[in-house]
């Protein structure tokens, strides 16, 4: 035991005296750099890590009995400032005006939010299906409709078109199988550029058939989220109702009317 100790000093001194112990250290030090960034990190972006995990989605602090025009959040969005009333922000938000994403909760087709419904009321648009989403984002952090969807690697099957739209059948793999995952519509301008990406989910595992519907408007990309058996077939309406809807929250051009 004593031999194999000085043969381990006598070797730690050797390694010192050329200078290899520096080799030596390199991996302790990489781990040592990883974990205290790694911390760094998280602590520096504590906010990004706790705020859709912890922190209440906005709507938690509606107050029916206070003025609506109390309640609201000014947002600056892709380069628009909207003025939000907090009952339809259905996530938390970033500290401050500018965040990256909005998520809004919406009844179809009239706008109402969830917040100032009756439980009697809430549970018949609940039966009725009418319950949605707006998700908005800045078009400038996203890639053209064209690439997203070219960056889907879904097997897709052409079933024709639609009213004008293209339609496809798209399947994935569960527990090895090949199952029919979505149906998908593609609306194109006049240039072949994809306007409209709307897929809807199919498979064992869906209870309520939705629609998510991807489009651009003023420097926002929508996807935007309905029934679709209350609503594909009006995609445009749905289209129009939620462009309305958002401008009608936007402050300048509020006031150029």
């Amino acid at each position: 035991m004593q031999t194999m100790k000085f043969f381990k000093l006598w070797g730690a001194a050797r390694m010192i005296k050329s200078g290899k112990w520096k080799w030596f250290l390199i991996p302790y030090v990489v781990m040592f750099i990883t974990a205290t960034g790694g911390l760094y990190y998280f602590f520096s972006h504590i906010e990004r890590f706790l705020y859709p995990t912890l922190i209440p989605p906005e709507h938690a602090k509606f107050d029916i009995l206070k003025p609506l025009d109390q309640q609201t959040r000014i947002i600056d969005l892709g380069g628009r400032t909207l003025k939000v009333p907090i009952m339809y922000l259905d996530t938390a938000l970033d500290p401050g005006r500018e965040q990256d994403a909005m998520l809004l909760e919406v009844a179809w087709p009239d706008m109402r939010s969830t917040k100032t419904l009756s439980r009697a009321e809430y549970d018949q648009i609940w039966a009725g299906k009418k319950i949605g989403w707006i998700l908005l984002e800045p078009s400038a952090i996203r890639p053209p409709l064209d690439v997203q969807v070219g960056n889907q690697h879904f097997k897709k099957e052409y079933i024709g078109l639609k009213d004008g739209v293209e339609e496809y059948k798209t399947y994935g793999t569960v527990a090895g199988k090949t199952e029919l995952y979505s149906i998908r519509y593609l609306q194109r301008d006049l240039s072949g550029h994809i306007t409209d990406w709307i897929e809807c989910a199919r498979g064992a595992y869906v209870v309520r058939p939705t629609c998510e519907h991807k489009f651009s408007d003023r420097k926002l990309i929508y996807a935007i989220i309905y029934n679709e058996g209350n609503y594909f077939s009006q995609w445009q309406e749905m289209k129009r109702i939620s462009i309305d809807f958002i401008n009608a929250m936007d402050l300048e051009k509020t006031k150029t009317e």
